[in-house]
């Protein structure tokens, strides 16, 4: 008996590690949302304080994709090659977000704004690849789950930030709030550190030559390929309702900050929900009829969103829009994640993020380009092409992409 108790006892810690990383990750990553869903909802502020077009917004926008996508690749290579050092890198990257909120709270011109929004895009970027690379080897068997339940934990960021931002620039000038938010960014990212520190890493320190052997590999895989391709149009449409739907609420709804903080936070609480739903019933059925349904829902909410006006419909499709707007990059990740070696997960989610980011990064000026012509609200019509793609490109995807033995 005791020798069993004693055998028992590894299996035991490795499932309270599990259930630790899932909870840390989960935690930090609403934290980061928060940030972020903070800062899209400072847009109308930072228009109006510094006197910019919709264009100016949208290309604020695309700047800051491009180059968090950019910067996705050695995040990733750096998620691989030290994965030892992933406590320190999750800390790191929040305390990281928190000083970028804090200079933006002191741009006083455009440029200065743009480089703010720029470093919190890069901070931003360094924490998808070792959290994901990390439940994606604990919960090999589960990572639709698993990586939905991390994406969940962002879309309760993404609702409870807007509220919080706009409950907050009720009380004090726009510029406090950002500028006091490196306070809890410092708090939780030592949290962070310090739950998951002496949690031994996955696997890492892979041999650079069998790294980016790794990386050629998995760019030759047309199911990652085509993954990839349906992620950037899937962003570009995320990025520009994300973008312009504050704008929005603010000038053609006339809303006060508090009632846009809101409506922006309904649009992920319907998130929250339907995203561990959703990956679970990809790993039961496949990753592509969850992606069908998704796009297609997406497609239909942003359409919606254009046709219904400022009537009780288009609170309705606020929520349907937010079912799906979230919760498919946590299944788009899962799919790619099927098709990659161990080496190289924490790249494949940088290529994921990258690639797709980079190339619907001009979505965000388009966007804007629109807004300025047609009115923000052609920008919801405009969100739907995208969405629209990328169900079309799902349609040439296999019914189950873990093609990889094992996955």
């Amino acid at each position: 008996m005791a020798q069993t108790a004693v055998q028992e006892r590894p299996a035991q810690v490795d499932v309270d590690h599990r259930v630790l990383v899932l909870i840390a990750v989960v935690l930090g990553h609403a934290v980061k949302h928060v940030f972020n869903a903070g800062s899209m909802l400072i847009l109308p502020e930072l228009k109006t304080s510094l006197g910019l077009t919709n264009t100016g917004i949208g290309t604020l926008t695309t700047t800051r994709n491009i180059f968090g996508g950019l910067i996705n690749l050695p995040a990733g290579f750096i998620s691989d090659r030290y994965a030892g050092q992933w406590a320190l890198v999750l800390g790191l990257t929040l305390i990281s977000v928190g000083g970028s909120m804090f200079l933006l709270g002191f741009a006083q011109n455009y440029w200065m704004a743009m480089v703010a929004l720029i470093l919190l895009s890069v901070t931003i970027t360094f924490w998808h690849p070792p959290a994901i690379a990390a439940l994606s080897a604990r919960y090999a068997d589960r990572k639709g789950f698993a990586i939905a339940m991390h994406g969940m934990g962002g879309s309760i960021g993404e609702a409870v930030g807007p509220i919080l931002t706009g409950f907050l620039i009720g009380f004090m000038l726009w510029r406090t709030v950002l500028q006091l938010s490196f306070i809890p960014a410092l708090v939780v990212g030592i949290g962070i550190y310090i739950l998951l520190r002496n949690i031994p890493a996955r696997s890492g320190n892979t041999p650079a030559s069998e790294y980016f052997s790794g990386v050629k590999d998995a760019l030759r895989n047309k199911h990652l390929l085509l993954v990839l391709a349906t992620t950037a149009f899937f962003s570009g449409s995320q990025i520009a309702i994300m973008s312009f739907l504050p704008i929005y609420a603010r000038e053609d709804l006339a809303l006060s900050t508090g009632a846009t903080g809101a409506l922006v936070s309904l649009l992920q609480v319907a998130g929250i929900g339907s995203q561990p739903v959703l990956g679970h019933l990809s790993d039961q059925f496949g990753r592509r009829i969850v992606l069908l349904i998704g796009f297609g829902g997406l497609a239909l909410g942003t359409a919606m969103l254009y046709f219904t006006g400022d009537g009780p419909l288009f609170y309705l499709a606020i929520p349907l829009t937010g079912l799906f707007l979230f919760p498919m990059m946590s299944i788009l990740l899962a799919a790619a994640m099927d098709v990659v070696g161990d080496g190289v997960q924490g790249t494949t989610v940088s290529l994921v993020f990258g690639v797709a980011i980079i190339l619907a990064a001009g979505s965000g000026w388009l966007a804007g380009r629109i807004a300025d012509i047609y009115g923000v609200d052609a920008v919801f019509l405009y969100a739907a092409f995208p969405a629209g793609a990328a169900f079309a490109l799902t349609l040439v995807l296999p019914s189950r992409t873990a093609v990889r033995t094992g996955a």
